[in-house]
């Protein structure tokens, strides 16, 4: 068990009994760019406000970010371990979560330790302590996987996005009960179905990515220059068969990581490249990749939730699983035959599950729109916890 100094644990508990404990804290991914994790983390503080009276803080990466965008308390814990050591003092409940956070990235166990430090640290100094519809990834180390039994076997709840996680958890050796709740993002997407628009002209929104390793470098070039080829091939093939309005979005700009790139690479490959609407926002918002989906007929992605939001909103969607939360979130569907790795999400397979798609797109919306409403219920009772966390603080 990774040791605590005596004298933090004696200061903390002097602490917690003389000064207030107004915080929920919540500590992911956050601040970075990526909209998928803007999305988790706006439905995550919302569930927050609504179900407790304590103060949302979050342990972000960038917390000047954080802290514009939603108005909230933030603080990146990297930076300011004795201020992110105060505030644990004063939580109420630490939430880590959500997203795919539990994980190895690189040759080491660095990553996945500092998501573990700071939960395992409020749990010590008496927070009430829960993983938040986390996703479990590959996790290769033996020290990650003791890591994992040690502080998530402590803990005070479970909660991950997915039966696969569950598995992974399994696996690794934790005996505990877990929880399988559900995404965040998929009651954000639910409630925006009311904005729903149909068009006579078929409206495909397309929200690809890059095959990247840990620096940013596309990993097997010949494969993603086959899978840009596929895009290609299923995007001229819906404009030909089917007059299709084609957009392609973005759901993270950074340098090293843009989709846009992504996105000007499949055009450039296509015949009728040129009638692709390629959104070109600097920084795209959940606001933002909600509304264009909200037109569409169809979704063909890689960003996991660009196809969180598309199916939440009931449009059909085929998925190219670049890793396996893609696959787990599927198979949560049921709609595992529109989901294919990279290496076989051919050119011929896409337009095959297109056409399947569209064929039945009204009975396919509909059983979409059943799948995500039973999924945001299963995530509430990440609210139903976190008020009995909070009750015994």
């Amino acid at each position: 068990m990774t040791p605590v100094s005596p004298w933090i644990r004696l200061g903390g508990r002097i602490a917690r009994r003389v000064v207030p404990k107004p915080y929920v804290i919540v500590h992911g991914y956050y601040g970075k760019g990526n909209v998928g994790d803007e999305a988790i983390l706006a439905a995550t503080l919302q569930t927050v406000r609504e179900r407790t009276s304590g103060t949302p803080l979050v342990f972000a990466w960038d917390a000047a970010r954080v802290r514009a965008d939603f108005g909230v308390e933030s603080l990146d814990p990297r930076r300011s371990p004795r201020a992110a050591y105060r505030a644990i003092v004063q939580a109420r409940a630490f939430l880590l979560g959500g997203g795919g956070l539990i994980k190895d990235y690189g040759a080491g166990s660095q990553s996945l330790f500092r998501w573990m430090q700071w939960i395992d640290l409020a749990r010590r100094l008496g927070a009430g302590t829960m993983t938040w519809s986390v996703g479990v990834d590959e996790v290769v180390h033996a020290a990650s996987e003791a890591r994992i039994r040690e502080v998530l076997g402590a803990v005070d709840v479970v909660t991950v996005r997915d039966e696969l996680s569950a598995d992974r958890l399994r696996a690794l050796g934790l005996t505990r009960e877990i929880a399988v709740t559900a995404d965040p993002v998929v009651p954000l997407a639910t409630s925006w179905r009311s904005r729903r628009e149909t068009a006579d002209r078929l409206r495909v929104v397309v929200a690809p990515r890059a095959l990247y390793t840990a620096a940013s470098e596309v990993t097997h070039p010949a494969r993603f220059e086959a899978l840009l080829g596929a895009f290609a091939e299923v995007l001229d093939h819906l404009q030909e068969a089917h007059d299709a309005r084609v957009t392609c979005i973005a759901l993270r700009t950074r340098p090293g990581d843009d989709d846009r790139e992504v996105c000007r690479e499949i055009a450039a490959r296509m015949q009728g490249g040129s009638r692709v609407e390629i959104v070109d926002d600097e920084d795209p918002t959940t606001h933002d990749i909600l509304g264009r989906l909200c037109h569409a007929d169809l979704q063909i992605g890689m960003r996991l939730h660009a196809t969180v939001m598309a199916v939440g909103l009931g449009v059909p969607s085929l998925a190219v699983a670049y890793m396996p939360k893609v696959r787990g979130f599927m198979a949560s569907l049921g709609q595992q035959a529109f989901c294919a790795a990279p290496e076989a999400a051919t050119g011929a397979w896409m337009i095959d599950r297109a056409e399947a798609a569209l064929a039945e797109r009204d009975r396919l919306g509909a059983a979409l729109q059943r799948h995500t409403d039973r999924m945001a219920a299963a995530y509430a009772e990440n609210g139903t916890f976190l008020d009995r966390l909070v009750e015994a603080a």
